[in-house]
């Protein structure tokens, strides 16, 4: 009776520690799923309303057989749409690879166009200022084309956009406008630096000769030039060349750019077409820039007189994901 009843013991406790590792081990399973469900919850909110990222198929992946119970199907599911994810980032960084080029190629163009006071100048560096000098064309040549994009025109806009490029400081910072004074020397006390003149006064020429002035002088109001905002990654040298050539002049060097520099460089990035590994992707010119960046585009495109306007074909590309088949 002993025997059995220890027997019937240790049995029991046997079972209770089995059952207890199967509970155990079904509440891991339950968080995982749950883990699971929050991934794809949380995966889909973000882009839910993103159809041409792929949103609807996300959701899709949510909503489809959520109540399935076997783990495999779902790390299936997790595995797929992890996969689908890892295209949309990569989609992702080609997009911005090809956008940010243009940006700051167009915000160079909407600089040099700026009408604000003295609009020439772009700061380069921590010790240098180059101004740009646009020549404006209506030359054929310098037009965007409508001929087929070919590896040869696409390697000549990319060298013109990375040399666009080192102009790194934005339209709004280059032409922040920022007076510095200039050293003037002045005898008497008729004189101020700021411009007013009073009374009597002399000037003087230079270092041995005084000139009067019966009514006075007046001393030329500091220039205003944007300020020197912060140091380039790479600053311009005279020895850059971007459709033109940075001269000397008034001991400061000076890069002047073509029309055909961010003009052409310009067209041919808006036709940038992305390869994705699955199939093409048409990028629309909506997706490769927001709303103000067109409009720079646009004012860009007027004052170059540049028939390069958005054609029909680009603005009804559909964009086509491997998951929105």
């Amino acid at each position: 009776m002993i025997t059995t009843l220890c027997n019937a013991i240790v049995y029991n406790g046997s079972m209770a520690s089995y059952f207890d590792s199967q509970l155990k081990d079904a509440r891991k399973r339950l968080s995982d799923l749950n883990e699971d469900l929050t991934m794809l919850t949380a995966t889909y909110e973000q882009n839910l309303w993103i159809p041409k990222a792929g949103g609807y198929a996300l959701l899709a992946a949510v909503t489809a057989d959520v109540r399935l119970e076997q783990r495999a199907q779902m790390q299936g599911k997790t595995k797929n749409l992890q996969r689908a994810i890892y295209v949309l980032k990569e989609r992702a960084e080609l997009l911005t690879a090809v956008k940010q080029p243009r940006v700051k190629s167009l915000a160079v163009g909407n600089a040099a166009f700026n009408t604000d006071a003295d609009p020439d100048c772009i700061s380069t560096s921590a010790d240098k200022t180059c101004a740009v000098t646009l020549k404006l064309t209506t030359d054929d040549a310098v037009k965007c084309d409508k001929a087929a994009i070919t590896n040869t025109n696409l390697g000549k806009a990319g060298e013109e956009v990375d040399k666009l490029t080192k102009l790194k400081t934005t339209a709004t910072a280059a032409f922040t406008n920022n007076p510095i004074p200039v050293a003037v020397h002045v005898a008497g006390n008729s004189g101020n630096n700021d411009g007013a003149v009073i009374g009597k006064g002399a000037r003087i020429n230079n270092a041995e000769e005084f000139s009067g002035a019966t009514n006075g002088f007046r001393v030329p109001m500091p220039p205003v030039i944007p300020p020197i905002t912060a140091p380039t990654k790479t600053p311009i040298t005279q020895n850059d060349n971007v459709g033109g050539k940075c001269v000397d002049k008034t001991a400061n060097p000076h890069l002047i750019i073509t029309a055909k520099s961010i003009g052409h460089a310009v067209c041919e990035a808006r036709k940038v077409e992305l390869i994705q590994e699955w199939r093409h992707t048409q990028l629309s010119t909506e997706e490769l820039i927001n709303d103000t960046i067109a409009q720079t585009y646009a004012q860009l495109i007027v004052h170059l007189d540049m028939k390069a306007g958005v054609d029909e074909n680009s603005l009804k590309a559909a964009v086509r994901t491997p998951l929105g088949k």
